[in-house]
């Protein structure tokens, strides 16, 4: 499953809707990108579903995701957003030589990070 809200939204009706779904799935822990701090973790929390912070970034969960795409060991969903924004990320390396992975200025990427997240998550705890 792949979800999205475009803006206008309310963040708070996102994060209640978003729980209900995890909850049938019967899913109470997820984890995401920093994105506005501790307000997330809080706003799950009162709907009883913990959210762990990720541990690298997303530039890192795109480094990673490729190859598993690549190698055809991954399949995604035919979702065009998704595809749109995967294809539209873009590697920059900055002056001290650090390589970036992100979308560009004015893009979107919040199809690509959760569908990259979700599936290095699953292919970590597949027993090989």
């Amino acid at each position: 499953m792949i979800r999205e809200r475009r803006p206008p939204f309310s963040p708070e009706a996102v994060v209640a809707d978003f729980a209900n779904v995890l909850k049938a799935y019967g899913i109470i822990r997820i984890n995401g990108d920093r994105y506005s701090g501790e307000w997330v973790r809080e706003a799950f929390r009162r709907h009883g579903v913990i959210y762990d912070p990720a541990d690298a970034p997303k530039s890192d969960l795109y480094r990673d995701f490729l190859p598993l795409v690549n190698s055809g060991k991954v399949k995604l969903l035919g979702n065009k957003r998704l595809i749109t924004q995967l294809l539209s990320l873009e590697r920059r390396t900055s002056r001290g030589g650090r390589d970036s992975i992100d979308h560009a200025p004015g893009g979107f990427d919040d199809l690509a990070n959760a569908a990259a997240g979700a599936l290095l998550s699953a292919m970590a705890k597949k027993p090989r």
